[in-house]
C-alpha cells in the first residue's frame, strides 16, 4: 500500500473542515452584527429626529379662569426645524408633566407643529398649584422616544 496517497486524504479533509468552520464563524458573526445594526440604526433614527426638531419656548404666562378653579398656563412654543411629524408635545411645570392642547386647533397634539411654526398650547395646572414663578419645560416626542427637554422658561403672570 501507498501511504502517500493516505496522507493526502487527510490533508484534504482537515482542508474542507477548515474551510467549514471558517464559514461557520462568518455566519455567526453576520448574525450577531446584523441584529446589532438593526436596533442600532432605529436608535440613531430617534437620535436624528431629536436632534433636528428641538423645541423652543418663547414665552409663557399664568392666568386664573373667572371662577378661580384653575391656572391656565399659556406656553408658546417654536419649531425652527425638523422635517417628520411630531407624536406629541410634552409640558412640565416644575418638573411634573401636565396636560396640555393647543390654542388654534381643537384636535390632539400630534404633528401639530411643523417646522419653522410657533403655537400657543394651554398646560392645565391645579388651582393649589400655582404656576407663575416656576419653570416650564418642553419635550417632543417621536414614536416612543422622548427627545430632550427645552432650556426652561419661567412663567411670568398676567391679568
Amino acid at each position: 500500500m501507498n501511504m502517500k496517497g493516505k496522507r493526502g486524504i487527510s490533508e484534504i479533509i482537515t482542508t474542507v473542515l477548515m474551510i467549514l468552520l471558517v464559514l461557520a464563524a462568518i455566519a455567526i458573526i453576520w448574525v450577531v452584527l446584523s441584529n446589532f445594526l438593526k436596533s442600532g440604526t432605529g436608535e440613531i433614527e430617534g437620535a436624528t429626529d431629536c436632534l433636528t426638531s428641538q423645541l423652543i419656548i418663547m414665552d409663557a404666562w399664568t392666568w386664573s379662569d373667572v371662577n378661580g378653579t384653575r391656572n391656565l398656563t399659556v406656553v408658546k412654543v417654536e419649531r425652527p426645524q425638523g422635517t417628520r411629524s411630531l407624536d406629541n408635545i410634552l409640558f412640565y411645570v416644575g418638573g411634573i408633566l401636565y396636560n396640555a392642547s393647543s390654542k388654534s386647533d381643537t384636535g390632539p397634539i400630534k404633528g401639530s407643529l411643523r417646522a419653522g411654526e410657533y403655537k400657543e398650547y394651554n398646560v392645565f395646572t391645579p388651582n393649589d398649584s400655582p404656576s407663575t414663578g416656576k419653570p416650564i419645560e418642553v419635550a417632543a416626542v417621536f414614536g416612543e422616544k422622548e427627545c430632550p427637554k427645552s432650556d426652561p422658561l419661567t412663567i411670568r403672570f398676567t391679568s
